[in-house]
């Protein structure tokens, strides 16, 4: 059996017990829900240690705000629904020595949605949101 016929195999063996099977397609330290749980906590820690904030301030925010969407919405389906030229422009003020806005928004050329993440673009169109138009 070969990499892929293994990948394919543990796959199916998880969805056959009703689970929710996704690929990680690199070796990397770390879960994907934990390493994005560990961006959101830099971030939080930083607003604090800069003073832009207390700690109570950034736990009513994330509660009371995107907190509450990612249960339906994910932060990649969110970005395409507010808008990717907004997205990108946020991610340029508030991560200046970051490089990954500019490579999102080729990976999702790649892809041939032009910056454009919606995994379903009927879902996109039918919504009406901001940035939900289809090239």
């Amino acid at each position: 059996m070969d990499l892929a016929q293994a990948v394919a195999w543990t796959m199916a063996l998880h969805r056959s017990g009703r689970q929710k099977a996704r690929h990680v397609k690199k070796d990397v330290p770390g879960f994907i829900g934990n390493r994005l749980q560990h961006a959101l906590w830099r971030e939080a820690i930083a607003l604090v240690e800069q003073g832009i904030c207390d700690a109570q301030t950034v736990d009513a925010v994330v509660k009371a705000s995107f907190g509450r969407r990612l249960a339906v919405l994910g932060p990649l389906e969110n970005a395409d629904l507010i808008g990717t030229d907004l997205t990108l422009a946020i991610h340029a003020m508030c991560c200046r020595r970051s490089t990954a806005g500019p490579a999102i928004a080729l990976s999702a050329e790649a892809r041939g949605r032009r910056a454009n993440w919606v995994s379903s673009p009927a879902k996109a169109s039918a919504s009406g949101a901001p940035g939900s138009k289809q090239p």
